[in-house]
């Protein structure tokens, strides 16, 4: 589709979101301007397992090169893949090189637990393949990463950096060729904050502006973020009177640190007593000493290994500890140490959720607790069903995302000629859309091109990008566990001893048996039923028994789990 009456007319340009189109997750968005081709970003879908967390990248034939606008793993999870396929630079900010090696590492073992790979390089389960990257293919990304603080110069096309003030390291970029002007917001937040350098907006017009849309479809009566804050603070104060504990399961770049500070100036102001201690568990230690040395921050906490915190916890009567993931999953030391506070007796321990939690993820389901048939209110933690002995759960919205009327207000100071809409699902992208035509004029040129689908400034496509694969022989090039092109393939093997025998079906038995799992692992009930009607006949029956009473049970315990 072609982009009208904007400032890039005529201009050999073309994007294409790969991941990240109409969705937050796989962000990888593809541009091709007069046949230099790149990428901006290349994430993981945080929602999906492995093979499906991919972006669309075997859709590209030709890359000269990456830029990388942070750290997050939604924006850089998938790397090491491109890195395996292309062997091109890759351009970051050194802050964010400081956190993505340490996240790359941590992402090799996520995947080692997934395919149940042991330390020899071993797994149990061999039927799964192998994984989407390996150790050997994080080095080749190290070792393609160049420095884009100073910004660099391809064949014509100028790219500067400027702070999004999103996260440490976080970079929006200005795109600049034959005297047309792009800017690429990243991620964004004009939001002064102690963890996060402040947004240098680059000066206007420019011709085009693509612009993130996380939280486009907000009311403009949401509370800020200085509202949520002190709505914190005030929890902080209420339930420490009680010597409880209270558990922050948060993401562990930029808002475990956005907790530890928010809890310093609650001692200060006294909030809190002075003396109440602040733990920093796993990932969210490290990142935080990063986050100290880059930006030279004032934390006072004690860190706790993965071997030692659940004991020492126990021992503490008062106590403020931050810890991944920010969504509970199944696992983490966060879900770990909210199986045991909640389950507590004896104090009513609190969980304050400090940002967004995936409806559907254990923490999701937690915020969204009922009580069951017998009165008692349960959650699905940890593999465990959880008796919930406390009231004090809480979600506040610490985020390091522009608000809608802030993203307005950007666009505006760009004084953009027209606007992509990216990172964003479709009600807040299309009210985002909305509110920029009511802002700027009805015939204010602006889209949201869904994953795969093309923008152009002339009407023409990319040469360096080809349809998806559409052979069932190249949709299991492209993702090994491909459940349809995996059945379709097996249904032309002739007979049932040759298609039981046939290496894919074991392939095939072994994708839909951990999917099961894992979805039960995560309290997903909707999501394990349809898995197992999708594996009668493959699956042995006393399997798909064996997990569906789980459900069953889980289910009548946990009555908020049966629509997840």
């Amino acid at each position: 589709m072609k982009l009208r009456k904007t400032g890039m007319e005529g201009q050999s340009f073309v994007f294409t979101p790969l991941g990240g189109g109409r969705e937050i997750g796989a962000n990888a968005w593809h541009i091709e301007w007069d046949g230099i081709s790149f990428l901006i970003d290349c994430g993981m879908h945080p929602e999906h397992l492995s093979w499906f967390a991919l972006p669309q990248l075997a859709r590209i034939t030709r890359l000269d090169f990456v830029i990388v606008t942070h750290a997050h793993s939604d924006h850089a999870g998938a790397l090491p893949w491109l890195a395996k396929h292309f062997a091109v630079p890759v351009y970051m900010t050194s802050q964010t090189e400081k956190l993505l090696i340490p996240m790359m590492q941590d992402a090799l073992k996520l995947q080692r637990r997934v395919f149940m790979i042991d330390r020899s390089g071993y797994s149990s389960v061999p039927e799964l393949g192998t994984p989407p990257f390996s150790e050997t293919d994080v080095q080749a990304l190290i070792s393609r990463i160049r420095p884009l603080d100073e910004g660099f110069c391809r064949n014509g096309l100028e790219v500067r950096p400027f702070s999004s003030g999103h996260i440490l390291g976080a970079a929006g970029l200005v795109l600049e060729k034959n005297g047309r002007r792009v800017v690429f917001t990243s991620d964004i937040s004009p939001q002064q904050r102690e963890s996060a350098p402040q947004l240098a907006l680059p000066e206007g017009p420019c011709d085009l502006v693509i612009c993130e849309g996380t939280r486009g479809g907000e009311s403009p009566q949401e509370p800020s973020r200085e509202e949520e804050e002190n709505r914190v603070l005030h929890i902080l104060s209420r339930v420490t009177r009680n010597n409880v504990k209270v558990l922050f399961p948060s993401f562990v770049m930029e808002r475990a640190q956005s907790v530890a500070l928010l809890v310093m100036r609650a001692r200060r102001e006294g909030y809190i007593p002075k003396k109440t201690p602040l733990f920093m568990a796993g990932m969210a230690d490290s990142m935080t000493q990063r986050h100290i040395e880059e930006l030279d921050l004032q934390i006072d906490y004690e860190p706790i290994t993965l071997h030692t915190w659940i004991p020492a916890m126990r021992g503490i009567k008062q106590a403020i500890i931050v810890a991944g993931s920010g969504m509970l999953n199944t696992g983490s030391g966060a879900a770990r140490l909210a199986e045991l506070l909640l389950a507590d007796r004896r104090r009513e321990h609190a969980v304050i959720f400090p940002g967004y939690c995936a409806p559907m993820s254990p923490g999701g389901r937690l915020l969204a607790r009922e009580e069951n048939a017998n009165g008692h209110t349960c959650a699905w933690i940890n593999e465990k069903i959880v008796r919930v002995q406390s009231r004090e759960i809480h979600q506040a919205h610490l985020s390091s995302h522009a608000s809608a009327r802030e993203l307005i207000a950007i666009i505006e100071a760009l004084e953009a000629h027209a606007a992509i809409l990216v990172h964003g699902d479709d009600q807040a992208l299309g009210t985002l859309a909305e509110a920029l035509k009511k802002s700027f004029g009805q015939d204010y040129p602006v889209a949201s091109p869904a994953n795969g689908e093309s923008y152009s400034a002339n009407g023409k496509a990319a040469k360096s990008l080809r349809p998806l694969p559409d052979t069932m022989e190249e949709r299991l090039r492209r993702n090994p566990w491909d459940i349809q092109a995996l059945k379709q393939t097996l249904e032309k093997t002739r007979g049932v001893q040759a298609r039981n025998s046939d290496p894919l079906c074991a392939r095939l038995q072994a994708v839909l048996h951990l999917l099961a799992k894992q979805a039960l692992r995560d309290g997903r009930l909707t999501e394990v039923r349809a898995i197992l009607r999708d594996a009668e006949g493959l699956l042995p029956k006393h399997t798909i028994f064996s997990l569906l009473d789980r459900a069953d049970e889980i289910a009548e315990c946990c009555p908020q789990n049966e629509n997840a």
